[in-house]
């Protein structure tokens, strides 16, 4: 009894995640979904933090506020553009191959598409 609750223990604190803890996208609707999410998030995130260092270091004196939100709305924007239709083609391959991608694969592959578009911005 004692030997199968360490077990128990072991495998409740254990901190590599498995398998079991990644859910897995089947539709075409839920990959182009989820990759797209990601890929705005993380380009408008990166315009708004990008204004928001801009403003205050260039004009500290500015009435500027609204610069930022302008620029998240830009980055939602053109990540959007850039994304959603590269999120689509990688979205038909996956549902035409017998295969369910990871969540965790298709969030990187929103950030590493959302990386290539700020590189290419």
């Amino acid at each position: 009894v004692l030997l199968a609750s360490k077990q128990s223990v072991a495998q409740e604190s254990d901190p590599v995640p498995t398998t079991r803890d990644v859910i897995f996208l089947s539709g075409f609707q839920e990959i182009w979904t989820f990759i797209t999410v990601w890929t705005v998030t993380v380009v408008g995130s990166t315009y708004f933090l990008l204004s928001t260092q801009t403003i205050f270091i260039q004009c500290s004196k500015c009435k500027g506020i609204w610069v930022p939100f302008a620029a998240l709305i830009f980055g939602v924007i053109v990540g959007f553009v850039h994304g959603a239709p590269v999120a689509a083609v990688i979205a038909g391959i996956y549902t035409s191959i017998p295969y369910n991608i990871g969540s965790d694969i298709a969030t990187s592959l929103g950030i590493a598409q959302a990386i290539f578009i700020l590189y290419m911005h």
